[in-house]
């Protein structure tokens, strides 16, 4: 959620903005990366550094978790976790 939030961003402020390990954030972003939801791009003026984005599909499973949200907000008898 956070990465979609900021729209691109990097290692150091996932894990601040989630009071998380940089090695944790780090980690969860890889797996994200091979799941096609995140994507990562080099900066073209310092190549260690990268910064990550959502994809398509990312933004697309963030808006369907959105909309579950909203709807067991609305009717917590159907807040049932699959």
């Amino acid at each position: 959620m956070y990465v979609g939030q900021l729209q691109k961003t990097n290692i150091s402020k996932l894990a601040s903005l989630s009071r998380t390990q940089k090695t944790l954030v780090s980690k969860n972003i890889w797996q994200l990366i091979k799941l096609g939801l995140v994507q990562s791009q080099v900066n073209q003026k310092d190549r260690r550094q990268l910064s990550f984005s959502m994809t398509i599909e990312g933004q697309k499973q963030i808006r369907t978790i959105e909309r579950q949200v909203s709807r067991n907000l609305k009717n917590p008898q159907l807040a049932v976790f699959q």
